[in-house]
């Protein structure tokens, strides 16, 4: 493999997980193909982790997507949204606690089954 090919895939690996987080935690964005990702006025290269604001002359000290993350922290954008979706994890876990906990139980005789 050359190393055309490995800074390709870096960048789409670099892409891909960047989109994921994003849509994991329901940040609204643009993927600006093949390399930018745009969240209001913030720009995201996740290959090379270089992150810009419009209107700003220079690039941003923060680096990559912990460096994003940072940034939308600071800015109060995903402080809630995290949280939020750490709550929907925790209830997710515990319905399913919950459901194989009842199930056990039916199986053992001490539930009748609805």
């Amino acid at each position: 493999m050359n190393i055309y090919n490995n800074k390709e895939e870096r960048y789409a690996n670099a892409m891909r997980d960047a989109i994921a987080w994003l849509d994991e935690i329901g940040i609204s964005y643009r993927h600006l193909p093949p390399y930018q990702i745009k969240i209001g006025a913030l720009n995201f290269w996740p290959g090379k982790g270089t992150i810009t604001i419009d209107g700003d002359d220079q690039r941003r000290p923060e680096n990559g997507l912990a460096g994003l993350k940072k940034i939308l922290v600071d800015a109060g954008l995903i402080g809630g949204a995290i949280r939020s979706h750490e709550r929907k994890m925790r209830l997710n876990q515990s319905s399913t606690a919950n459901f194989n906990q009842a199930s056990r139980l039916e199986e053992e005789g001490h539930l009748s089954p609805l």
